[in-house]
This record gives structure tokens, C-alpha cells and sequence, in this order.
């Protein structure tokens, strides 16, 4: 069955930058994937190579190009024309070599906005105040106040991650607001938000 899905692996986050899917057996019999399919609205992938998958045991299952990467984290397989996952939600198959669909399953982008993702989101927040610190001219030791405008994903994400976060840019307060006309505007994993950092005693 379709264990586990990466459909969007930004922001990097102790994995490659690689979709990929794994497949479980759940049964209590070997399987051959000799000749398995994945798939999706779009259409569907190569053949899968001959591999015995174990009771309860898993494989990945990716396009070609990225099994040496992925290879590290587990067994490995490569197939042609992976399909392409869409970020938001797709519905998947697994498709035997006789045409019978064997597992089907449709995601969206709440299933893999976990608490990895949200590190990144906090990760990737704290490269870009850095940056504005150091294009502001701010001493490394000059405490800041950051305001944010509203945005549902990311805030979530922030507020987890508070503690990390004002302590790495040395900020005093982190507030989002609904709306912010001046500023830097920034990019924090494909979501765009207006910032202001201010030094604290302007």
C-alpha cells in the first residue's frame, strides 16, 4: 500500500530535494514489484523493477535521477515517468502487473505540513531577518522588533517555533499583523510576506 508521500519537499529539511513515495507491505506474503505501476490523474509511471518486498517491510519509489540520493534513507527504486505530485492534493494509485488497482489514496497539502515543514518555515524566516539585519547595518549584538503581515500557514509555523526563532535574530517581539504597507517583503517557502524589522531604540 501507498505508506507515505512527499509531494513537495521545500523547504529541505534532512531529506533531498526529491518527490518520491513509499510503498509498505502490509500483507503477511513477499511481493513482487516486478511490473507494478504507480499513478495519478495525469497518467501513470513505468514499470517498477524486479524487488521482493518483505512482510512489513517498505521501499521508495522514485523517478530515476533521484534514487542515488534517496538510496541513504532506504531501499530504493526508480521508475520512468514518476508522477509529477502536485503540491496542494492529487489522488494516487498502485496499479498490479495485471491492471488491478491495489491501493488508492488522495492527499492534500495539510497531510505533509507537519511539524518537519514547519521547522523549515522557521529555518527559512530566520535566513531572511538575518539578511535584512546584516543589510541594515544592525551590530550583531542590536536587539530588533519584528512585525509581520498576517498569513495563516506560515504564522502557525512561527508561533510553534517562537522561542527558536526570536532567539536566533535577538528579536524582543514577534507580531503579525493584518496588514503592512512598508517594509521588506520576503519569500518563506513559496509564500510572500511584508516584514519590518526595527532596532529597538529608533
Amino acid at each position: 500500500m501507498i505508506d507515505e508521500i512527499m509531494a513537495d519537499p521545500t523547504p529541505q529539511v534532512n531529506l533531498p530535494n526529491n518527490e518520491w513515495i513509499e510503498l509498505r507491505n502490509t500483507s503477511k506474503s513477499a511481493i513482487n514489484l516486478l511490473g507494478w505501476k504507480l499513478g495519478d490523474a495525469a497518467g501513470e509511471s513505468g514499470p517498477m523493477p524486479n524487488l521482493i518486498l518483505l512482510p512489513d517491510s517498505f521501499v521508495i519509489v522514485c523517478a530515476g535521477a533521484a534514487v542515488q540520493a534517496m538510496a541513504a534513507f532506504g531501499t530504493t527504486i526508480g521508475v520512468t515517468n514518476f508522477p509529477s505530485l502536485d503540491n496542494t492534493a492529487d489522488q494516487l494509485f498502485l496499479e498490479s502487473p495485471q491492471g488491478s488497482m491495489i491501493h488508492s489514496v488522495s492527499y492534500t497539502d495539510s497531510w505533509y505540513r507537519n511539524e518537519l515543514k514547519k521547522e523549515g518555515d522557521a529555518r527559512e524566516f530566520v535566513n531572511r531577518i538575518q539578511s535584512i539585519r546584516k543589510e541594515s547595518g544592525f551590530n550583531l549584538t542590536d536587539r530588533i522588533i519584528v512585525k509581520v503581515s498576517a498569513n495563516e500557514g506560515l504564522q502557525a509555523s512561527f508561533n510553534e517555533y517562537k522561542t527558536y526563532i526570536c532567539a536566533e535574530i535577538l528579536a524582543d517581539s514577534l507580531e503579525f499583523l493584518p496588514e503592512i504597507n512598508d517594509g521588506n517583503a520576503i519569500e518563506i517557502n513559496e509564500s510572500i510576506v511584508n516584514v519590518n524589522v526595527i532596532k529597538k531604540g529608533n
